[in-house]
Parts: structure tokens; C-alpha cells; sequence
């Protein structure tokens, strides 16, 4: 049952039925406590609730389930930072980046090493997000997602353009949302 449980939920989440999505993919977690894709998954929609707290735990979960799973770090990251232990998310954004990078998941990597930049330019460290803004740029384009390294040049021409002075464009990158998972 946990299997049928796990699929519905996909089809309720693609109908944008969120809160019976996550009920069935809390409910493939209690029939199947080691189904790491049912944590991830009701973990990113406690995300996409605004149950940050909840949703840390299940992508804890997740992550100890599966040490190596790229998106569970990633989105724990996600969790941490709407919880503002911002040195715990870039952490997991870092593990994140890493796993992305091995398995050559870049776009994993790139958008994990945006949300950790913002966080530095929200700290008021852009030097240090600049290192992974440039670092997204790189994976972007191992991925080649054209659109989004013009995105990045138009965003930041400060650090795309060549010039000394690495300021913040303001431009925000959101935490929440639907990302390919």
C-alpha cells in the first residue's frame, strides 16, 4: 500500500493539492519508515506550507536515509534558512553542491549555491557571495541553461562584468517553491 500511497501523492501535488498530497506521502512514510523519497517529499511540502519545523524533521530523515541524496540536503537547507539557522543551511547547501557536482546534477548545484549566496549578501558578505554566485554560474553552464546565465549577468553585473566592485544587485531569490524534485 505504501507504493499506491506514494504515487497518489504525486498526482495530488501535480493537482496542486498540497495538504492531501503530503497526508499521503506522511502516510507512505508510516507504512514504509525507510522510503527516503516519501520524507523528501513530504519535507518539501511542509516547505511549501510554511511548516518549516516539520519539515525539517522529515528531510533529517531523509538525509539519514540517504546520506549522498543531493535534493534532501538541498532542501533541508531550504528548511534551515526559513528557520534562520543560516549557518546550518549553507552547510547543507554546501553538502548539497558537493553531491550535485559529483553525480553531475548541476542544476542542483547551481541553484543550491544561489540560495547560499543570498544568504551571504543578506549578512552583509558578498565577497563571499560572489564566490558562489561564480560558482552557480560554472554549473549553470556545465548544464547549459543559457537563459538563466543571462539571468545572472542582468542580476549581478557587478561580479559578471568584470568590475572591482562586488555589490549586491538586490536581486532576491526565493526559497520556497516548486523545484524540479
Amino acid at each position: 500500500y505504501a507504493t499506491a500511497y506514494y504515487h497518489r501523492g504525486i498526482a495530488l501535488n501535480g493537482a496542486e493539492r498540497y495538504g492531501d498530497a503530503l497526508a499521503d506521502f506522511q502516510r507512505t512514510a508510516e507504512l514504509k519508515p525507510d522510503m527516503t523519497m516519501a520524507w523528501l517529499m513530504a519535507g518539501r511540502l511542509l516547505i511549501e506550507l510554511d511548516r518549516p519545523s516539520e519539515a525539517l524533521t522529515a528531510l533529517d530523515r531523509a538525509v539519514e536515509l540517504a546520506p549522498d541524496f543531493a535534493k534532501a540536503w538541498f532542501f533541508r537547507g531550504n528548511s534551515l534558512a526559513w528557520l534562520e539557522q543560516y549557518e546550518e543551511a549553507v552547510a547543507s547547501y554546501d553538502q548539497a553542491i558537493a553531491l550535485a557536482n559529483q553525480h553531475r546534477y548541476y542544476y542542483e548545484a547551481a541553484f543550491a549555491g544561489e540560495l547560499a549566496a543570498q544568504l551571504f549578501f543578506d549578512w552583509g558578505k558578498p565577497r563571499i557571495a560572489q564566490d558562489y554566485l561564480t560558482e552557480s554560474y560554472i554549473s549553470y553552464e556545465k548544464w547549459g541553461a543559457i537563459a538563466k546565465l543571462q539571468h545572472l549577468k542582468q542580476s549581478y553585473p557587478s561580479i559578471f562584468n568584470g568590475h572591482p566592485n562586488h555589490t549586491h544587485s538586490g536581486q532576491s531569490i526565493t526559497l520556497k517553491g516548486s523545484h524540479n524534485t
